[in-house]
């Protein structure tokens, strides 16, 4: 069957019906992203958050780098999933590379304006839906990825649980795929705090000895970890995968992993 048929089978995409989109996964959960655009607070720090003049210089270099570094690793015939897509930034410049990209987020809202920009902005090899990270392998079972994206620094959004989040990726990969990661490090902590700060973060504060900032509300409890290259490799390594690629780059790093070969 069909690449697209297949997806468009599981789960429409682009559709206007919220419980099509949603089907499978726990809608009474409120993510930190929801509250941020479900509240009047949050729609205002949402609003901020996505205005590039709010942003350091240096995140919005540790962007653009990320994008020349990712083609470098895309090809024609490549099908590429964003795990965390947000609101689509990344699917629109990943959809001139390859022949499809899919993109998954637990935030139902984000889901919402990633699929109204992919409709609005006529990208046909755009797929988006709601997705369970840890749970890829029984969603796109029967067609794997070339190149899972986990972009942001979402992996430092699961603490304690990022090996596990590898692994679970890994098994939504082809054979050769590859997992490309954006991660922040020590360099990033002062330009991060100053954006947080800028758009309004409430409760915000940084734990130097969890390496990791933290804020906390009414419904979601968001954290971010601050990585480096000894707890890069030893994530990888107790996710039993291989570090193909690590590029050390002005706030952070860009990581390639990939199944090891035995």
């Amino acid at each position: 069957m069909h690449f697209m048929k297949y997806i468009s089978g599981r789960l429409p995409p682009n559709s206007n019906t919220k419980q099509a989109r949603r089907r499978g996964f726990d809608t009474q959960t409120k993510s930190a992203s929801d509250y941020f655009t479900q509240t009047s607070i949050g729609s205002h720090i949402h609003t901020r958050a996505m205005d590039p003049a709010n942003r350091p210089p240096e995140i919005e270099k540790f962007h653009q780098q990320l994008k020349a570094w990712t083609v470098l690793h895309l090809k024609r015939e490549y099908c590429v999933l964003e795990a965390g897509c947000g609101t689509g930034a990344v699917l629109r410049w990943i959809s001139p590379e390859v022949k499809l990209v899919v993109g998954i987020d637990n935030a139902h809202l984000k889901v919402d304006e990633s699929q109204d920009m992919v409709l609005r902005e006529h990208l046909m090899n755009v797929q988006v839906m709601m997705g369970d990270f840890f749970h890829l392998h029984r969603q796109f079972e029967r067609h794997p990825f070339d190149v899972i994206c986990l972009y942001s620094n979402t992996l430092g959004n699961f603490p304690g649980m990022e090996a596990k989040l590898l692994r679970a990726l890994a098994k939504g990969l082809k054979k050769d795929g590859q997992i490309l990661l954006q991660l922040y490090g020590d360099k990033s902590i002062q330009p991060r705090w100053n954006f947080y700060s800028t758009i309004g973060w409430p409760n915000l504060r940084y734990n130097k000895d969890e390496k990791a900032f933290r804020a906390k509300g009414d419904g979601f409890d968001f954290v971010s970890l601050v990585f480096d290259e000894p707890k890069i490799c030893q994530i990888v390594n107790e996710a039993g995968l291989e570090l193909a690629e690590m590029k050390k780059v002005n706030i952070g790093y860009f990581v390639a992993v990939k199944q090891q070969v035995y």
